[in-house]
C-alpha cells in the first residue's frame, strides 16, 4: 500500500519536473535507440573534422559538452558498451529464472529450509553478478578509455543520462496508472 501512494505521489509531481525542463522531440524514440545508442551519441557532438555536427535534432545537455572522445575512445566505447549490455542481458534472464525458482522453493510444501536457503543464495549472487558487471563497466570506461581529464565531464553526463532515463521510466509508469 506505501508503495502504491509513492508512486502516485511522484505521478503527481512529474508533471513539475516535465515543467522546469523543455523537452526536445527526436526522430526515433531511445527504445527504438537503445539506451546504448543514445548515451554514445550524447557523448560527442562533433564530426570528425571537429566541427559541430547539427545534422540531427539532439537534446540540448551541456553536462556532455565539455567531453570530446577520439575515434579510437569512440570504438573502444562502442565495444565496451556491446559486450556490457550483451553480458547484462545475460545477468538479468539469470536473476529472473533465480527469482522463478526461489518463489517456486518457498511455494513448494515438500521444500526444505536448506532448499529455500540455497534458492535465495542463488537469487542474491545473480544480483551481485550484475553488480559486478556495472562496476567493472564504469571502472573500465573511466579508468582504461577516458583520459583522467574527461572524468569529470563524463560523469555530469552519465549523471545527466541516468536522471533523464528515470525521468521517462516515471513519466510512464504515471501513464500506464491513469485510468
Amino acid at each position: 500500500m506505501k508503495m502504491n501512494a509513492m508512486i502516485l505521489a511522484a505521478c503527481m509531481l512529474a508533471p513539475l519536473m516535465t515543467k522546469a525542463q523543455p523537452t526536445v522531440v527526436e526522430p526515433l524514440t531511445n527504445e527504438e535507440r537503445g539506451e546504448v545508442a543514445v548515451w554514445v551519441d550524447s557523448l560527442d557532438h562533433h564530426d570528425r573534422d571537429g566541427r559541430r555536427d547539427d545534422r540531427r535534432e539532439r537534446p540540448k545537455q551541456t553536462e556532455c559538452a565539455g567531453l570530446t572522445l577520439d575515434d579510437t575512445q569512440k570504438a573502444s566505447l562502442k565495444t565496451a558498451m556491446f559486450n556490457f549490455t550483451k553480458d547484462m542481458n545475460i545477468a538479468k534472464a539469470e536473476t529472473k529464472n533465480a527469482m522463478m525458482d526461489y518463489g517456486m522453493t518457498l511455494s513448494d510444501a515438500a521444500s526444505t529450509r536448506d532448499q529455500g536457503v540455497a534458492s535465495g543464495t542463488a537469487l542474491k549472487d545473480s544480483f551481485n553478478k550484475m553488480g559486478d558487471l556495472k562496476m567493472n563497466f564504469e571502472i573500465g570506461v573511466f579508468y582504461d578509455i577516458l583520459k583522467p581529464e574527461q572524468r569529470e565531464p563524463a560523469m555530469k553526463c552519465a549523471m545527466k543520462h541516468m536522471k533523464d532515463m528515470m525521468k521517462k521510466k516515471l513519466e510512464k509508469l504515471c501513464k500506464d496508472m491513469k485510468p
